[in-house]
């Protein structure tokens, strides 16, 4: 199945154990996680309920309609309900407001990338760990002081040959991020039965409405 289709984990390395990778010049690292906070804190809530929205207007107020016309017409009778919900829940953030469904699958994608970019840059796991991370991973316990204490739960691959659980302590940012995934790939891993977050269908339909993400529409 296409939805079995993961981002590929780094090959094992070898060699030295000397970190080489390039710094983030500060100015581009600041903006890049002011931008991406802003998704994952202030900008994720309004883009999840519209594109939640517009699946219950595809399943009840279009194909339940009109189940027998093509795909391309349902989409034409889809655009004026879309506009409804754009129009009740604002893009204050944009340049531009939102104007149709294909603007909501562009911030989507834009949300996934900064939850992604949110968790590597406050968790301190590599992207081979990112890779397994899965739903669920993110658990909590009590410090010796009653406050909570978050863990996310990961695969050690570096040095580790096949790898090792391991288990990294986060903070609230990382656990929105990794709640924000969750509920971006519900439908695509009960579609493949798949639990890992960092899953793609392998095209651009992963939040199209449409699709149920077994070859049909």
């Amino acid at each position: 199945k296409s939805l079995n289709r993961l981002f590929k984990q780094g090959a094992g390395r070898s060699g030295s154990r000397e970190n080489k990778t390039p710094v983030i010049p500060d100015p581009v690292y600041g903006s890049m996680m002011t931008a991406a906070l802003d998704y994952v804190l202030n900008y994720s809530s309004v883009i999840i309920d519209v594109w939640k929205k517009m699946q219950e207007a595809w399943g009840s107020g279009v194909t339940a309609d009109l189940p027998k016309i093509s795909e391309a017409t349902k989409l034409i009778q889809f655009r004026d309900p879309v506009r409804k919900i754009l129009l009740a829940h604002p893009s204050h953030w944009r340049k531009l407001s939102w104007q149709s469904y294909g603007d909501v699958y562009d911030e989507l994608h834009l949300l996934r990338k900064a939850c992604v970019i949110t968790i590597l840059a406050y968790s301190g796991i590599r992207d081979s760990e990112l890779l397994s991370i899965e739903v669920g991973c993110c658990v909590v316990d009590k410090g010796q002081d009653g406050r909570n204490i978050h863990y996310l739960n990961t695969v050690l691959h570096k040095h580790k040959k096949g790898g090792v659980r391991d288990s990294w302590v986060v903070i609230d940012e990382v656990v929105k991020a990794v709640e924000i995934l969750e509920i971006l790939t519900a439908r695509v891993r009960a579609a493949s039965g798949e639990k890992r977050l960092l899953i793609t269908d392998g095209c651009s339909s992963l939040f199209s409405v449409q699709k149920d993400f077994f070859g049909k529409s």
